[in-house]
């Protein structure tokens, strides 16, 4: 039985850690491999304009992997850029 009402989404699953994030969170973040060569890296909001094409393009990446520690029968909520490497579950 479900806790929501008529019209109600239900709550998203935990996430497994602060590593993990939406695709939505993730499209607002800097791609790690097409932002433009500063030297440093940033977890400033992405720019907009010409530097656009420097977000994050989440599961429209090859390099978006899903965190598939969760319900076979669900589809994964979070996500983390695999150029990164992979997040720690601890």
């Amino acid at each position: 039985m479900s806790d929501t009402g008529p019209g109600q989404e239900a709550a998203p699953p935990a996430r497994p850690n602060a590593n993990y994030m939406t695709e939505a969170e993730a499209e607002q973040r800097w791609c790690f491999y097409a932002q433009p060569n500063t030297g440093r890296y940033s977890d400033t909001p992405a720019p907009t304009g010409a530097y656009a094409q420097t977000r994050c393009n989440a599961s429209g990446c090859l390099a978006w992997r899903w965190n598939t520690t969760g319900s076979a029968t669900t589809p994964p909520t979070y996500g983390f850029c695999g150029l990164a490497g992979s997040p720690s579950l601890t």
